[in-house]
């Protein structure tokens, strides 16, 4: 990407942040360790509310959603909050069923197209998001990737989600 889309990218960030009342930090396109990728700059825009990661992770998924489940709950700042996370696989792990408590009830979903990889599924996230509709959770995530190895998923409001995607349609790499 380059540094007026980056620019352009970061601005439009600040301006949702501000209309759905949002923390953000600031940026600098011009610091030496800049990366000119939308993962880069939602991740350092809003720390507390991303979960940045490599889209190889290097772990069996059976040990990968668990924790991957476990890291995306932590910027909810406790609007989601799953317990005993456990992973299983009806499909010599072609896709996974995550299941934990959560409100007092086991709960259940499925990512598809894990296909017994290290990689981190695309589909994660949108199953996710079902879930947490399904669950009545006041926040989606939106994945930014960056077309290469990192995706920075951010937690924003439900009714700062559409808009959020559109960015991440215009810049995200993935």
């Amino acid at each position: 990407m380059k540094i007026d889309e980056c620019r352009k990218l970061a601005d439009r960030l600040k301006a949702l942040a501000e209309k759905y009342g949002l923390a953000v930090g600031d940026i600098d396109p011009q610091a030496e360790d800049f990366i000119p990728d939308a993962a880069y700059i939602v991740d350092v825009l809003f720390p507390l509310r991303t979960v940045s990661h490599a889209i190889e992770l290097g772990e069996a998924p059976s040990g990968l959603y668990p924790n991957m489940l476990e890291r995306y709950a932590v910027v909810t700042s406790g609007e989601f909050t799953p317990e005993h996370i456990k992973a299983d696989s009806d499909d010599d792990w072609e896709s996974v069923e995550l299941a934990f408590d959560f409100r007092g009830k086991c709960q259940r979903f499925v990512v598809r197209d894990v296909d017994d990889s290290d990689y981190f599924s695309p589909a994660f996230v949108p199953a996710l998001n079902r879930l947490a509709k399904k669950l009545d959770i006041p926040g989606r995530w939106v994945a930014f990737y960056n077309g290469d190895d990192a995706c920075s998923s951010l937690y924003v409001p439900v009714e700062a989600y559409t808009p959020f995607r559109k960015l991440k349609a215009a810049y995200s790499r993935g």
